[in-house]
């Protein structure tokens, strides 16, 4: 599965996430991944550009996406640690 993070013109805070037209949309204010590129594809209703993630896992915690990567679970455990 592939996953694209991108921002709308106007948002300043929200990051979309989704695996392409169609597709459900998550939003989340902060993102976490270990392997990524840049997309560019021009169209009508579609994103200019975005963050292209391969084949990895979407965990989101509190508003934050994290793509399995090493470290996910620490990186996890920290984000709740600093909630309480």
């Amino acid at each position: 599965m592939k996953w694209r993070i991108y921002r709308l013109p106007g948002s300043r805070e929200n990051w979309h996430i989704d695996s392409g037209c169609g597709t459900q949309i998550f939003n989340v204010r902060f993102w976490q991944a270990a392997e990524s590129r840049s997309r560019d594809v021009c169209g009508n209703h579609v994103p200019r550009s975005w963050v292209e993630i391969n084949a990895q896992e979407l965990h989101i915690v509190n508003g934050m996406a994290f793509f399995e990567y090493p470290g996910v679970v620490e990186a996890v455990r920290e984000t709740l640690a600093g909630l309480s």
